[in-house]
C-alpha cells in the first residue's frame, strides 16, 4: 500500500470552504434557461379601439416580434388583428389564441402574420369569416375559409360555416380539425385533387348529413354520404 504524502492532502478548512456541486445547481439552471429558452421581453394586453376585444400578446426576439396568445372570451364583433403590437410586428398567433370566443363574427389577419398555430379559432361558434390580407406571404382566404398561400391546404373553416360546402379543386390536403365545431355544416363535397385528410376533420359537425367524394379521387370514396378510403 502506497501512502500519500501528508502535504498533498487538502486542508479541512479548504474542503469546508470550497463550493460544492450542489451550490452550483441554481447557477447552472439559470444558465441553461438563458441558453435554451427565448427570453420574452414583455407580455402585455391591448384593447382594440371601439371594441370590447382585448388581445394578450408576448414580445420577444431581436428584432422584436409579437405573438398573440389570448383574447377575452366575451369578445364580440369583428376583429381586425393589428400589424403591430407594443411596437413589434405581429408575426404569430399562438395555440388556442381565440378558443371559446363565441361572440367573434369575423377575423382579419394582416400580412405580417407568418405563423398560425393549432385550434386558434376552436369554439368560435359565431365566426362567419376568416379573412387574410392579400399580401400575406404564407396564408390566404377564400369564402371566409383559411388556406395556405397556394390554396393547396385547407387549414380551418369558420365555426359558423353553414349549409353545403364544396372544397376548391386547388386543395390537395385538409388540415387537422379543419371543420372542427362547424355545427351548421350539412354536407361537404371533396374534389379528386384531395389526397390527404387529417384527423378530427369533421369533429363536432352535428348537422353533417353527407360527405361526398368525386368519383375520380385516387385515395378516397364515399358511399351513402360516408367517407371511405379508395
Amino acid at each position: 500500500m502506497i501512502a500519500m504524502p501528508a502535504n498533498n492532502l487538502p486542508s479541512i478548512s479548504r474542503v469546508l470552504s470550497a463550493p460544492t456541486r450542489f451550490d452550483l445547481l441554481p447557477w447552472l439552471a439559470c444558465l441553461l434557461l438563458t441558453l435554451l429558452v427565448p427570453a420574452a421581453l414583455r407580455a402585455d394586453t391591448y384593447t382594440l379601439p371601439g371594441t370590447n376585444i382585448t388581445l394578450t400578446y408576448a414580445v420577444s426576439g431581436t428584432p422584436a416580434t409579437a405573438t398573440i396568445t389570448d383574447c377575452n372570451a366575451d369578445a364580440t364583433g369583428a376583429l381586425v388583428i393589428p400589424a403591430t403590437l407594443g411596437g413589434a410586428s405581429v408575426t404569430s398567433i399562438g395555440w388556442f389564441a381565440f378558443d371559446g370566443c363565441s361572440g367573434l363574427t369575423s377575423v382579419t389577419i394582416p400580412a405580417s402574420v407568418t405563423s398560425i398555430s393549432g385550434y386558434v379559432f376552436s369554439g368560435c361558434a359565431a365566426l362567419t369569416g376568416i379573412n387574410v390580407h392579400a399580401s400575406n406571404p404564407n396564408y390566404a382566404s377564400a369564402g371566409g375559409v383559411l388556406f395556405n398561400k397556394s390554396l393547396a391546404t385547407l387549414i380551418t373553416a369558420p365555426g359558423a360555416l353553414a349549409g353545403a360546402y364544396t372544397i376548391p379543386v386547388s386543395v390537395t390536403s385538409i388540415g387537422n380539425s379543419a371543420f372542427y365545431g362547424c355545427t351548421a355544416l350539412t354536407s361537404i363535397t371533396i374534389p379528386s385533387s384531395v389526397t390527404s385528410i387529417s384527423s378530427n376533420v369533421f369533429y363536432g359537425c352535428a348537422a353533417l348529413t353527407s360527405i361526398n367524394v368525386h368519383a375520380s379521387n385516387p385515395n378516397y370514396a364515399s358511399t351513402g354520404g360516408v367517407l371511405f378510403n379508395k
